[in-house]
């Protein structure tokens, strides 16, 4: 459950949470309906984006990941981007540590 405000009680904030969560459905084929169907293409991208992100999670941002990425080849680069998805990333480890 997500944090609640100092000062509120668990039944309130369940009480508060509750209904949000139960438009869950609903609000995810909204975001559907215009990622496929919105004339805007920022709208498209937007609600593409959001799914995304509420899928997966937002990706982890690495600094200096383009000059360390350019010395690797083709097949240790997709290896670095699978442990990257995987949280085993030496780059991303690093990053997480500074």
């Amino acid at each position: 459950m997500p944090r609640r405000k100092k000062g509120t009680t668990t039944e309130e904030a369940e009480r508060l949470v509750a209904p949000a969560r139960e438009a869950t459905e609903a609000s995810v084929q909204v975001l559907v309906d215009l990622r496929d169907n919105a004339k805007s293409d920022t709208v498209r991208l937007q609600a593409a984006k959001t799914l995304l992100e509420y899928g997966w999670g937002k990706p982890a941002i690495l600094e200096n990941v383009g000059d360390q990425a350019a010395r690797l080849s083709d097949d240790e680069l997709e290896e670095e981007f699978l442990k990257i998805r995987e949280g085993k990333s030496a780059l991303a480890k690093a990053k997480r540590e500074k």
